[in-house]
């Protein structure tokens, strides 16, 4: 067939035609291309199934192709699509077996683009950040978001930072300290109290490890390594296998509010039971450390004297859900001093909304207990005043007031509702209405924003879901990234003092940094300089 291009000049309208003929039929075949392009989906929008089949020679039927449903989008993920069906579905992290297929996930057995560990990154932070970073089609879960840094963000936990621990010291010890005043008549008025006192020295940031197939306790090798220090990273808090060893596993929190439920065997959020790495005593031989040397995270109610101390820090061991562990390096006192039962009202309950127990194995400067003069044994006299803070720190956990005892996050609550009830106002938070805690309850979160708010806040149990009207999950990103105008995880808003019948503090939004902190205390103290 001759080209067109090679036709003579004359007949040139019969050249034209067949032009035209030429390019109408290229027109219709690629509006046939578009359309085929765009009818066939590449999976089922909830399973992940692909919808292409193909059989090898050695098939007796056609089988799927794998399948992209972000984990976590269903709980209901059916068997046979490269993981587990039910409860394990819903991610990678854990529920390995010979049904399942998940390692090749964050792992290549072949070709693996990074060079640690056969992951498909260079690192293991890497690794974390394929999946949840910013949106992925991989995870439902986003703990970080690109705005303003990401991981880099300057108002959460900064992947990267130091290796030095803030708010943080080697050892602490309960020291006595005499008050002195006196009274009307001129007469001297002493009472001892112990008040806790802390090297000065940091902690730092270490992982502890073992080979796959190494006792942790015994003799000879046995034990796990410290390796470190590391600067801030994800592996640091989270132990991304769920391994049952290595995870905190907290007590359920029971919706009855009353007492805890059952040991979380599958932990929670993947935190780690040894999140500071931190040890006592010294290796053996081989620099390996014996699993009871290891300072671990309580996982029951606190009880001093046995998972905690009243008088030093790291100062005996003892067994938790069958793990031999080293007490916190941190001391409290008072826990059991007049708090009333449960998760609701008891700050020495351990559970997953527990949090500032589980903060302090790195921050263990900043967990105390509040203790009154007249709840102490012998009672304060009067005239020394009726507080006291003998821990030298705002008290994480402390007794619950109206939504159960406050936590670290009572404070540190960055993207955490403001007030459970209510809508987020416009501009903070997710914009989704919040669950409510109780009926009139919801400005009282403002300042008392304890583990019940927490609990309906993140809304996790399907039970709660279904049981409280409004309820929702909540796309909150804590404690990992803030906004822009806020620091410290502290959260840009405040509360002005009550001016209504209901005695209830108003809301507002505002910054927060370092030059204008009285915007956080006056959350809790909104009549200081007006009624103090």
């Amino acid at each position: 067939m001759r080209n067109l291009l090679d036709l003579p000049i004359t007949g040139g309208m019969k050249v034209k035609k067949v032009l035209f003929i030429a390019l109408v039929a290229v027109f219709v075949l690629a509006l046939a291309g578009t359309a085929f392009a765009v009818a066939p989906a590449v999976s089922d929008p909830v399973t992940g199934i692909s919808t292409f089949t193909y059989k090898d020679l050695q098939d007796v039927s056609a089988k799927t192709e794998g399948g992209y449903a972000a984990f976590d989008a269903t709980t209901g993920i059916p068997a046979g699509v490269g993981y587990a069906s039910g409860v394990n579905g819903k991610g990678p992290h854990g529920g390995y077996s010979t049904t399942t297929n998940k390692c090749k996930v964050c792992h290549a057995v072949h070709r693996a683009e990074g060079a640690y560990y056969l992951l498909r990154a260079d690192s293991q932070d890497d690794a974390c950040d394929y999946c949840h970073i910013g949106g992925s089609a991989h995870s439902a879960k986003v703990v970080y978001d690109l705005n303003p840094a990401g991981t880099a963000t300057s108002n959460g936990h900064t992947i990267g930072a130091q290796t030095y621990i803030p708010d943080s010291s080697v050892s602490q010890i309960a020291q006595a300290v005499t008050l002195s005043t006196t009274d009307a008549n001129g007469a001297t008025v002493t009472a001892t109290i112990n008040v806790r006192s802390y090297d000065p020295a940091k902690n730092e940031m270490f992982r502890l490890t073992r080979h796959h197939a190494q006792s942790p306790v015994g003799t000879g090798r046995s034990g796990w390594k410290k390796v470190g220090p590391y600067a801030l990273r994800c592996m640091n808090c989270h132990q991304p296998h769920n391994a049952t060893a290595q995870i905190w596993r907290p007590m359920a929190y029971d919706n009855t509010l009353v007492q805890d439920g059952a040991n979380l065997a599958d932990g929670y959020k993947l935190l780690r039971r040894f999140p500071s790495g931190d040890t006592t005593g010294a290796a053996n031989v081989y620099g390996m450390f014996d699993v009871g040397q290891q300072i671990k995270v309580p996982e029951t109610t606190l009880t001093a004297g046995f998972n905690f101390s009243k008088q030093a820090s790291a100062d005996g061991v003892y067994s938790e859900n069958g793990i031999n562990s080293a007490r916190p390096r941190w001391i409290a006192q008072g826990w059991d001093i007049g708090a009333g039962t449960g998760p609701s009202e008891d700050p020495a309950t351990v559970n997953q909304y527990t949090l500032s127990v589980w903060c302090a194995d790195c921050h263990n400067l900043n967990i105390g207990g509040a203790i009154e003069f007249a709840s102490q044994t012998p009672v304060i006299p009067e005239e020394l005043g009726f507080k006291a803070h003998t821990e030298r720190t705002h008290p994480a956990p402390f007794v619950g007031a109206h939504s159960g005892p406050g936590q670290c996050y009572s404070c540190h609550r960055d993207d955490l509702s403001v007030r459970n009830g209510t809508a987020d106002p416009a501009g903070y938070g997710s914009g989704q209405a919040a669950a409510p805690v109780m009926p009139a309850s919801g400005s009282c979160t403002q300042c008392h924003y304890g583990t019940q708010a927490y609990l309906y806040d993140h809304n996790e149990a399907s039970a709660i879901a279904t049981s409280v009207v409004g309820g929702y999950t909540r796309d909150s990103d804590f404690p990992h990234s803030g906004k822009s105008t806020d620091m410290k995880l502290l959260g840009s808003y405040t509360a002005s003092v009550a001016t209504n019948a209901a005695y209830v503090p108003t809301f507002s939004f505002t910054g927060v940094s370092e030059t204008n902190l009285d915007a956080v205390c006056i959350r809790c103290h909104p009549g200081i300089g007006v009624h103090n």
